[in-house]
């Protein structure tokens, strides 16, 4: 199962974790990261498809997509945390 995370989404995982589990911003991810529209794009398909994130829009005006942990990409990005401060230590 673990092959099916890139590193791209891994990243993005790891981003989201940082920012307390969510962003309200596309462009936050996409300022951070530094990917194409279309590498950001497919990699936060493929995280929400393996049900690691959600994507949600707001009903304010003027509407923001929210893109968020699940429950179940919490406990994923919490095991890659570990693993990147064992790595690092």
């Amino acid at each position: 199962m673990i092959e099916k995370l890139s590193g791209s989404m891994m990243r993005i995982l790891i981003l989201l974790h940082n920012h307390g589990g969510e962003v309200e911003k596309w462009t936050i991810l996409k300022n951070e990261t530094r990917f194409s529209n279309s590498k950001l794009n497919s990699a936060i398909e493929r995280l929400i498809s393996l049900g690691l994130i959600k994507k949600e829009k707001t009903s304010t005006a003027p509407p923001t997509t929210v893109i968020a942990l699940t429950e179940k990409g919490e406990k994923v990005t919490e095991c890659l945390v570990k693993i990147e401060e064992l790595i690092q230590s």
